[in-house]
């Protein structure tokens, strides 16, 4: 995958001493911070386990590109605002730069999907860019929790997206939203209902799967239950179901054209 041009950066660093309180932090371009690690680094404190904290000097400020915790830890462990630690520095980074950096940096580390999505995003990722603004134009946000407007199941996003192409996850996304509400964005409903329209494609009609899915009996819940049943009998996966069962309610008004059953399709 070819990044844009300004995310090229150098891959040559120097140490330098570096005031703690010189140093910020670009959330976009940084996991979530988690006090409680931070408390753990200060009540442990080590300064040859801190390492070097690696940093951007941009636009006169050193911006944290890994390390958020060890320096609030330092803080906290009792280090002033004009002490120095030693540092990893680099310089000519952009924004975009330094999240690439910050996701290289943490490869083997267990960063969160959101995290991870978050920052590719900064970055400039293709894939990642793209499934936010497809996500945005449905009036949603990706996040790392779930509210009335937001989704946090990110895999399961990243999944429909390569399966069915920007189209059918477009659908996929305002089928679930007008027939269920911010409630259908988890995991395994994004993927039946992403896998379902994959397979049938135009032979669906939105309007009326919408409306179907809505007046199934017990709403989300009843297409769940029916789901887990028939994964029980039969084995399935739990996506699968869903698919299954949303094909049952697409088809369940008698006349017009039907689809195929699910497991026979």
């Amino acid at each position: 995958m070819t990044h844009p041009a300004d995310t090229k950066k150098p891959r040559q660093s120097h140490l330098r001493w570096v005031e703690l309180g010189v140093c910020k932090v670009f959330p976009a371009a940084q996991g979530e911070f988690r006090p409680a690690h931070r408390d753990y680094i200060a009540a442990n404190f080590d300064l040859e386990a801190v390492g070097f904290p690696a940093v951007s000097f941009r636009d006169g400020t050193y911006w944290i590109i890994d390390g958020q915790h060890r320096v609030a830890a330092a803080l906290k462990f009792g280090f002033g605002l004009t002490d120095k630690l030693q540092m990893e520095v680099y310089e000519g980074l952009t924004p975009a730069g330094e999240a690439e950096l910050f996701i290289e940096r943490n490869t083997v580390k267990a960063k969160s999907a959101w995290d991870r999505f978050k920052v590719s995003v900064t970055a400039g990722r293709e894939e990642e860019c793209h499934i936010d603004r497809l996500v945005r134009a449905q009036g949603l946000m990706v996040a790392g929790h779930r509210s009335s407007t937001t989704i946090a199941s990110i895999g399961a996003l990243r999944e429909i997206y390569r399966l069915a192409g920007p189209s059918e996850f477009s659908r996929t996304l305002r089928v679930i939203r007008d027939a269920f509400g911010a409630a259908g964005f988890d995991a395994d409903v994004i993927r039946g209902v992403g896998r379902f329209l994959h397979r049938y494609g135009l032979a669906v009609d939105e309007a009326m799967l919408v409306k179907r899915m809505a007046a199934v009996a017990g709403g989300l819940n009843g297409l769940r239950q029916s789901a887990q049943k028939l994964r029980l009998q039969m084995g399935y996966t739990f996506p699968e179901c869903i698919a299954s069962e949303v094909t049952k309610a697409y088809n369940r008004v008698s006349g017009g054209k039907k689809l195929p059953p699910w497991f026979k399709a």
